[in-house]
């Protein structure tokens, strides 16, 4: 299939590099059954080797969209969790100012509760009923 013959397989001055060889073919092929490569014409696994080529660039540029993509979401992910964050201090802040609000609400009714119960004992003591 690749045309190699027995003499240039066992030349010694290639023979460190055709084992390079061997393994990276061993390596690529290890999940490809024996059966389909014993099977395969030299023009098909061309073809088949430049159409994943052509799958592998289309997929590597997919992947370039994608990640440009999950970085300006990413931005975006940072963006919301700040606003977040200014919210939930705009909420504390409205909360506090609320909390204030009713704690002089409260204060209010207890003083005038309070200034009641001196008006009752000014009164008490006016019919001198402490002495």
């Amino acid at each position: 299939m690749c045309g190699f013959s027995e003499s240039q397989i066992l030349n010694p001055a290639t023979e460190k590099e055709n084992a390079r060889r061997l393994v990276a073919c061993w390596n690529a092929c290890g999940n490809i059954p024996t059966e389909w490569l014993e099977s395969v014409s030299e023009e098909i696994a061309v073809r088949s080797f430049a159409e994943t080529i052509k799958e592998r660039d289309a997929l590597k540029a997919e992947n370039e969209l994608n990640l440009a993509a999950n970085r300006g979401l990413g931005r975006l992910v940072d963006e919301l969790n700040a606003e977040n964050e200014r919210l939930r201090e705009s909420i504390k802040s409205m909360l506090s100012v609320a909390s204030n609000v009713s704690t002089f609400e409260m204060t209010e009714r207890t003083a005038a509760r309070f200034i009641a119960a001196i008006d009752t004992l000014d009164a008490a003591i006016k019919e001198k009923k402490w002495q």
